[in-house]
């Protein structure tokens, strides 16, 4: 029972670093790296569950959706006049934005999907 208790966690890990690799490698494709999205992710809380609410609507946007797959582009000002956020605040955290549509939108980032649902349950506290 415990070797393959084991096994299981083993193939998890293994299936989270594949995770982080394919996301650094379409990343990569948009020009951001992992620090980068370091460097430009926010450290208020408030600011990151706002963020996160905004890419669950963004993700369901095919127009913005588009944008961003076929040209690599967040559409700072569609996004703005769409949905009333300041485009000061859409440029300062666009890498955020566009990671977390990225992530949102693919079901291949099952592990990244639930550390974010787990963020939301904190937000929720």
């Amino acid at each position: 029972m415990g070797n393959s208790m084991n096994i299981r966690s083993m193939n998890k890990e293994i299936d989270m670093r594949k995770e982080i690799i394919e996301l650094k490698e379409e990343l990569a494709s948009f020009n951001i790296t992992f620090k980068d999205l370091v460097s430009y992710s926010p450290n208020n809380t408030y600011t990151k569950e706002v963020l996160l609410d905004l890419a669950y609507a963004l993700v369901k946007d095919d127009v913005i959706t588009s944008s961003i797959n076929d040209n690599k582009l967040l559409n700072v000002k569609l996004i703005s006049l769409r949905y009333g956020t300041k485009k000061r605040v859409i440029k300062k955290w666009k890498i955020y934005i566009t990671a977390l549509i990225l992530i949102l939108q693919r079901d291949k980032y099952i592990y990244i999907k639930s550390f974010l649902r787990s963020l939301e349950e904190d937000y929720d506290e």
